[in-house]
């Protein structure tokens, strides 16, 4: 039985002693901390220390089943540091392709940064190209954009677009088909130019369709302009004819410039008993002062005088003896002449060209008329359509036949160096034969037709400025 009890205790005993020598190691071979943390020898708790510290798995903050090297569940915020160096956050290029990918909740997924060499901001659900960055040039809706700023799509801005570029091509560049357009301003005037035919990106061509000068804001029309499908290159072509001195609009009762002459057509119709000569009277004055009258009437300065032909019999009843008091060219002067249309509300007229000259109004145009214009607006500037006294019908080319009087005054009359009796006529609005040289023989039954007749031959006179 003692020797029992003896076993035990010296089992107790030995395991004791063996702990207590094991426990005495440790403590001895152990070096504790030299201070309390966060001095050395130990590094501080990561969120109070400044110390390097890696990590082999993921690290989550705001969740405890991070996913990726670093798994933030909130915001991030980068903020200044004390030795003011640019804070900033790095895509080591060790991979081919480094970006910032965003997940959104409708499929939108986007992620920005280097792909294949250029800085890409993309749109993951299409694979839409939002913005590009290929050689300094950045590119919105294209991934290769061939200009500073390159936009595949519309642009809209709330401010104004500025260009500051004063030479080289245009300062706006509008392409489309085989052609391009530039507004461009050059400091004195302001262009709309074009590019010659495949061409649309380069230097614009010789024609200038519409500039403006920047000083006085003048437009100019540097080719053609067209209205209602007919073109013309100058203001008298545009206005029917060319060759003289455009008139602007002016007051109606204005001098025209120098080398140009007013003609209008008379307001009132007469009788040929009042305007024309009377047996053996040798004059025009009844046609003249007509014409002069109604000058002065609408406050026109100046001497006008009738444009017709005028005979008078040198023998009662005998057609053969004429004595011619008036040819047509007598007061034709050597001066462009020109027609006055009020415009409507204004004390202004619209001049249109009505001949250059005599002889352009004797000859056949191209166009088959006379005339540039007819001669259909009073000595007001109103339109006028009426018959008109003038015993002669162009020829076409510079010259006129002649109506001379016969049986006293009556217009039934009979053509120079032939038999045939009639009369001519003008129409004010008409500006091909007709404006001078339209004919009206005797009737079947030998007698004045309508138009020449005295009781219904009441017309209307063109009066001439000297």
């Amino acid at each position: 039985m003692k020797q029992t009890k003896f076993a035990k205790a010296l089992a107790l005993s030995t395991g004791v002693l063996v702990f207590s020598i094991s426990a005495s190691y440790l403590i001895f071979a152990w070096t504790p901390p030299g201070s309390n943390p966060p001095n050395p020898n130990v590094a501080a708790p990561i969120n109070t220390g400044n110390d390097a510290q890696g990590k082999l798995g993921n690290l989550g903050i705001g969740t405890e089943s991070p996913t990726q090297k670093l798994d933030v569940r909130g915001s991030v915020s980068i903020g200044g540091n004390a030795g003011g160096n640019t804070n900033r956050l790095y895509l080591e290029p060790n991979d081919a392709n480094h970006y910032i990918y965003s997940t959104g909740t409708t499929g939108n997924n986007m992620y920005f940064g280097e792909y294949n060499g250029n800085f890409h901001f993309i749109n993951t659900n299409g694979g839409t190209e939002v913005a590009t960055i290929n050689s300094g040039n950045l590119g919105i809706g294209t991934a290769i954009p061939a200009q500073k700023l390159d936009v595949a799509g519309s642009v809209r801005a709330s401010g104004e677009l500025q260009s500051t570029m004063s030479t080289g091509y245009g300062q706006l560049r509008m392409v489309a088909g085989n052609y391009g357009a530039m507004l461009r301003n050059d400091g004195a005037n302001t262009f709309f130019l074009l590019t010659n035919s495949e061409n649309q990106y380069g230097a614009w061509n010789s024609l200038r369709p519409l500039y403006i000068n920047n000083p006085t804001g003048n437009v100019y029309v540097g080719t053609k302009l067209c209205l209602g499908g007919q073109c013309c290159s100058t203001w008298e072509e545009c206005m029917g004819g060319g060759g003289s001195p455009f008139i602007p609009v002016s007051g109606c009762t204005d001098p025209l410039p120098a080398g140009n002459k007013k003609i209008f057509v008379t307001s009132i119709t007469y009788d040929v008993a009042l305007v024309h000569a009377a047996n053996f009277t040798y004059t025009t004055a009844n046609a003249d002062n007509a014409c002069q009258a109604r000058a002065a009437a609408a406050g026109l300065s100046g001497t006008y005088l009738a444009l017709m032909y005028e005979t008078v019999l040198s023998q009662l009843n005998n057609c053969n003896l004429i004595t011619v008091l008036r040819y047509p060219t007598d007061v034709l002067p050597g001066a462009a002449l020109w027609n006055g249309g009020k415009i409507s509300g204004t004390n202004n007229c619209e001049w249109h060209l009505v001949a250059t000259g005599a002889n352009d109004m004797f000859s056949v145009n191209p166009d088959g008329n006379y005339l540039q214009n007819p001669i259909k607006y009073n000595e007001f500037g109103t339109l006028t359509d009426a018959r008109v006294f003038t015993n002669f019908q162009p020829t076409g080319n510079g010259g006129y036949d002649r109506m001379n009087t016969c049986l006293q005054y009556s217009t039934c009359d009979y053509i120079t160096g032939g038999a045939i009796r009639g009369c001519f006529y003008g129409y004010s609005t008409s500006k091909d034969l007709n404006w001078a040289g339209a004919s009206s023989p005797l009737n079947g039954m030998g007698l004045c037709s309508t138009p020449c007749m005295d009781a219904s031959s009441q017309k209307a006179l063109y009066c001439v400025q000297q």
